[in-house]
């Protein structure tokens, strides 16, 4: 079954889907997965965001052990070769 939904409409929704993300608090750079995927565990695990986006070495605090995540999020991509052990263990205490 063809989509009825041009392109240009299209574009148009994934726009203002940002703009509500982004009012809510869930997007909070030009980095769609990662902000999604540290709003996603900010909400799992009862944590809080940093106000500094620039925040090294951790991305999420939880608040009920008070320990630093930090999160690693990327889309589906088989030429992607970053592995996650170039990080800095001693900045985080949960990977």
């Amino acid at each position: 079954m063809m989509d009825t939904v041009s392109p240009v409409q299209a574009i148009c929704s994934l726009a203002d889907a940002f703009a509500v993300l982004r009012r809510c608090g869930v997007v909070r750079s030009m980095r769609l997965v990662g902000d999604i995927g540290e709003w996603y565990v900010s909400t799992l695990y009862d944590g809080e965001l940093p106000q500094n986006q620039a925040q090294k070495g951790w991305d999420v605090l939880e608040r009920p052990t008070g320990q630093r995540l930090q999160v690693k999020t990327q889309t589906f991509d088989p030429k992607n070769q970053w592995n996650y052990l170039t990080t800095r263990p001693e900045l985080f205490d949960r990977l």
